[in-house]
């Protein structure tokens, strides 16, 4: 049984402040990218009540496909303009997002135009309903994306013999993408690419810089990794020119999956910065009173070097109670000052939950330094 299509509205017409609670959407998950002052920020959405008109229960949300909803800032965050929906499944020719789309990214091209990159759910039955795959969009102007332009970049199953020699994790092709996990863990994890231009990186370009690429993945069966590879162009097309080894965390054992990892470079202080949210979650059967979420932050020199805790004693970030899939919407580097926003998870109080907190700032000149790193 195919997920259900709801209407999706069109753009809501205030503005909205003190965060973004869209009366007509659930909002979840962030990823955003700065034009001028313009901040343009990207979530997944899906509407709060049915044809009926009955209320969807936040949990039952995966019955249903999401869109990605478009929403724009002049004043760092204060008002926020709803553009409407950037994307929606079912767009792309091979039909890798057929079932629903997932997480990702959005990345301003130093030759004009949007890179925006996201995960694709293939259809494959209620059985299989995890089949991700990597995919990105060129948009020209960050508003829509046309279909028949998206791209397929990485699939478990297309692909599977070069991304287990590389050291990743998936389960036997017969129970790839199973709702009852992986051989006892849980879920496949190929999701949530996140593209960024490595300006550290010897190879840097201005005019053709290569892009790189992040996205949550296994490296065994329970054991949480980040998927890092290399896009290639080919005009307004990409393809995964190049896969590296899964990088590992150093407190990877105290939870069970990665999602919504970021990379944020500091060129004052010359390091990477790796924005996560964790989950304790092994199986979708878990109710969320019993999962633990967290934001963590880790930095290194270097993108295949040991990545360190932000703070001395832990990763995740104190004071972020209830909130999942950050995003880092402006930095100021010289005063150490990343400006954030996240989204509501499903246990904050029933007029928060999946909609966006007011943004905050995150002090990161204590990296290092402090045992826990605070907002």
């Amino acid at each position: 049984m195919k997920t259900e299509i709801l209407e999706i509205p069109a753009p809501w017409p205030e503005l909205m402040t003190d965060g973004i609670c869209h009366p007509q959407l659930y909002l979840w998950d962030a990823w955003s990218y700065l034009d001028g002052d313009d901040v343009h920020l990207y979530c997944l959405a899906v509407n709060r009540k049915l044809r009926d008109g009955s209320t969807l229960a936040p949990e039952k949300r995966n019955g249903y496909q999401f869109h990605i909803r478009h929403f724009l800032s002049v004043d760092e965050g204060q008002h926020w303009r709803d553009c409407g929906a950037l994307q929606t499944p079912g767009q792309a020719v091979d039909s890798h997002d057929a079932r629903n789309i997932w997480s990702g990214s959005v990345l301003r091209l130093p030759s004009g135009g949007v890179l925006s990159a996201y995960t694709g759910i293939r259809e494959s039955g209620d059985a299989m309903p995890f089949v991700q795959t990597l995919a990105c969009a060129y948009s020209a102007d960050g508003y829509s994306v046309e279909p028949g332009a998206q791209t397929l970049l990485s699939c478990p199953r297309r692909d599977s013999a070069q991304l287990r020699e590389a050291g990743y994790y998936f389960a036997s092709e017969a129970e790839l993408g199973s709702a009852k996990g992986e051989e006892g863990g849980p879920i496949l994890a190929w999701r949530d690419p996140y593209c960024f231009i490595d300006t550290f990186a010897d190879f840097a370009n201005i005019d053709a810089p290569v892009i790189n690429a992040v996205w949550a993945a296994k490296s065994s069966r329970d054991r949480p990794a980040i998927g890092w590879g290399e896009l290639g162009a080919r005009g307004e097309q990409y393809e995964m020119s190049k896969i590296m080894p899964p990088i590992t965390l150093p407190d990877e054992s105290l939870f069970s999956q990665i999602e919504c990892p970021k990379i944020i470079i500091d060129p004052v202080k010359k390091r990477y910065l790796l924005l996560v949210a964790t989950t304790t979650r092994f199986s979708e059967e878990q109710p969320d009173s019993e999962i633990s979420k967290k934001i963590r932050l880790y930095y290194s020199e270097s993108l295949n070097t040991p990545w360190q805790m932000a703070g001395t004693e832990r990763s995740d970030i104190a004071g972020l109670e209830n909130l999942f899939g950050m995003e880092v919407l402006k930095a100021d580097f010289e005063r150490g000052a990343l400006l954030c926003m996240a989204p509501y998870t499903e246990m904050a109080e029933e007029n928060k939950v999946l909609s966006f907190a007011p943004p905050f700032c995150l002090d990161i000149s204590r990296i290092g330094i402090t045992a826990s790193l605070s907002a």
